[in-house]
């Protein structure tokens, strides 16, 4: 009992704590409450003490607003799994072409070496047959 009791005021703490860094982005009170499925007044009365935020909660903040972790957030504890922003999936995106392209790249570089060196090696046996006339 007392390790929810517990939980339950860490979860309420952390609430706050995340809906003050998500109102310093400008987000509005009714647009995180809509975000995050529950009323404005909720909220605010969370915000006044008149009533706790649950580990639910939490995770939803988590998760509808990844940008606002930081670290030291020990996000494990309520579960949340924060999802990636299109920007991080983007420069993902990004990093996996780029690893292909240097791959590829890397291919075609051993291609022409090999090709340098056969040729290289015919001029040689040339110059060689030419020097032995």
């Amino acid at each position: 009992m007392k390790f929810q009791k517990k939980l339950k005021s860490t979860a309420n703490s952390k609430f706050l704590e995340l809906l003050e860094r998500v109102k310093k982005k400008g987000i509005s009170f009714k647009g995180v409450a809509e975000k995050i499925g529950v009323n404005k007044q909720k909220l605010i009365n969370i915000r006044h003490g008149r009533s706790s935020a649950d580990i639910d909660m939490v995770r939803s903040i988590f998760e509808h607003y990844p940008e606002i972790i930081e670290e030291g957030d020990d996000i494990d504890v309520f579960g949340a799994v924060p999802q990636k922003t299109e920007w991080e999936k983007k420069i993902e995106e990004q990093e996996e072409e780029i690893k292909r392209l240097k791959e590829q790249l890397d291919i075609k570089i051993e291609m022409m070496k090999a090709r340098f060196y056969e040729e290289l090696n015919d001029i040689n046996k040339r110059l060689e047959k030419k020097q032995d006339k």
